[in-house]
């Protein structure tokens, strides 16, 4: 990894790095980058917008850290950073990385031993089931879109309500007690529960080309229950998104006559302002990693269907 030039590690030349970004490596050899909004006399830094960069290889990603205070005496080194700058890094979700970690249970995956035909980081991802995150409002047209990638591109539709739904009525499920129980209090299924359905039927889905895991995650909690769980058992190639203006999404839900309680338009405005409150962070999650694929769905199914294909033509390229 190339540091910033030169490097800038003492307080005088930090206080003329007020309010711009900044690399800090510290001396345990971590790397923050975030906006120099304080240092006092001792080089104490205080850090706005952090995240913690990794390194494998040559692949990165990202952590958020937010606020940090940084001790003087534990920095090695620091200086003005310019992410304009081509590096040759990719960046990949802390999921993917992890895995390279554990795989190779070291940082230094050029120390191992591997066939020259077949590195390390393309043997894991080979053996990680592909996912596409299918994410939108109530009534923007996912499991309409699922249903015909699913007939016509060859990756299996995977509903997360659906998935509990059937186990909940499955007889001997391990799962099917506690799944009632959390749905006669109203109360949340646990993502562990949720997970643990969709790798069960990754798995059991033969040689599939992929995922289409339609409404997950739906908020924070699911997305660190995906993290902790599927490390290693899954990569997520890109979210489709289905975006749709709120009038048309609800005017969709009430004609669509599937008898849903909640398929009033009261109801569903809640349900759109949960989205909005819970969802629509995971989106713009992804969206900072590179990973959505915005999708335009108040048209016509065959419009939108033209625009997803062109979509997973693209990826399908990388």
């Amino acid at each position: 990894m190339d540091l910033p030039d030169p490097y800038l590690p003492g307080a005088i030349s930090l206080f003329e790095q007020l309010d711009k970004k900044l690399l800090v490596v510290l001396r345990d050899g971590r790397k923050l980058i975030g906006y120099l909004r304080s240092i006092d006399q001792f080089a104490n830094l205080i850090l706005e917008d952090v995240v913690e960069r990794t390194f494998v290889e040559k692949y990165f990603c990202e952590t958020g850290q937010g606020f940090m205070l940084i001790r003087g005496e534990n920095v090695e080194l620091a200086g003005e950073i310019d992410d304009s700058i081509p590096t040759g890094l990719t960046q990949v979700l802390l999921a993917v990385l992890r895995a390279f970690i554990r795989s190779s249970r070291s940082l230094r995956l050029s120390t191992l031993p591997f066939s020259h035909s077949t590195s390390p980081s393309t043997s894991i991802l080979r053996n990680m089931h592909n996912v596409v995150f299918v994410l939108g409002p109530p009534g923007s047209g996912k499991g309409t879109i699922c249903a015909k990638i699913q007939e016509n591109l060859g990756y299996v539709h995977l509903s997360a309500g659906d998935l509990l739904r059937a186990e909940r009525q499955r007889e001997g499920s391990e799962f099917g007690a506690l799944i009632e129980q959390h749905i006669r209090n109203g109360s949340i299924v646990p993502v562990e529960i949720t997970c643990a359905l969709l790798e069960n039927a990754m798995n059991n889905s033969g040689d599939a080309k992929g995922f289409l895991v339609d409404g997950f995650p739906r908020n924070e909690d699911n997305l660190q229950g995906w993290n902790k769980q599927m490390t290693g058992k899954a990569l997520v190639q890109f979210v489709l998104f289905l975006s749709c203006p709120v009038p048309i999404c609800i005017q969709r839900c009430l004609n669509r006559g599937q008898g849903r309680t909640d398929d009033n338009e009261e109801s569903l405005k809640k349900r759109v302002e949960t989205y909005n409150r819970q969802t629509f962070p995971i989106i713009e999650h992804f969206e900072k990693n590179g990973l959505v694929r915005e999708v335009k769905s108040e048209r016509s199914v065959e419009e939108i269907y033209a625009d997803v294909v062109e979509v997973f033509n693209q990826a399908a390229k990388v």
